[in-house]
């Protein structure tokens, strides 16, 4: 009987991500704080369906990313460590026994986790910095190439806002990710 294939990737990469953080009622109360690469790293389980050769899967992948910053010339700094819970819809083209092209999207809610994270944005610098304790809902879409246990995937991700707690801040997280895929368990679905 056919049923639910599952894969287990470990998912290292890089994040280049960038961030702008505003004060809607004060002005001027902005700080850009540029575009950064920084690692990232999760671990992806994927569910195959047991259809059409298994080149529907739903994937879970938690994942850390940090993103730290402090802009020339400015006192303004971000530090941004955080780790949240992906989940998505993946499809596989087959091209042959080892090589697949794939296509996913995802959505990531706001229930991760945001730890030792904060920002302070110039020119207020007598005051402490203000804590991050958000993640920000986005989506993202990807796609990549699948040989036997490796994958390379390119992602991008929709602008997040991680300051929803603060009543006059808003921030502008945006990224893009190159994610390197590692099968650690599971096999090639359609040979």
């Amino acid at each position: 009987k056919r049923g639910f294939h599952v894969n287990i990737r470990i998912t290292p990469g890089i994040n280049i991500s960038s961030l702008s953080i505003e004060n809607l009622s004060i002005s001027p109360r902005y700080a850009n704080f540029g575009t950064r690469a920084a690692f990232r790293v999760g671990m992806e389980a994927e569910f195959l369906l047991p259809f059409n050769k298994y080149s529907w899967g739903i994937l879970f992948e938690p994942t850390y990313q940090l993103f730290n910053a402090s802009p020339s010339g400015t006192r303004s700094t971000v530090h941004f460590s955080s780790i949240e819970f992906p989940i998505g819809l993946r499809h596989y083209f087959i091209l042959n026994k080892t090589w697949k092209v794939f296509v996913n999207g995802l959505y990531t809610n706001d229930y991760g986790f945001a730890f030792n994270s904060n920002f302070l944005a110039a020119p207020f610098y007598f005051e402490t910095p203000y804590k991050i304790s958000r993640i920000g809902a986005s989506f993202a879409v990807g796609g990549g190439v699948d040989f036997s246990r490796i994958s390379v995937e390119m992602r991008y991700y929709t602008d997040a806002n991680n300051l929803d707690d603060y009543v006059y801040w808003t921030s502008k997280y945006s990224r893009f990710s190159i994610i390197f895929g590692f099968k650690i368990f599971g096999k090639n679905e359609n040979k």
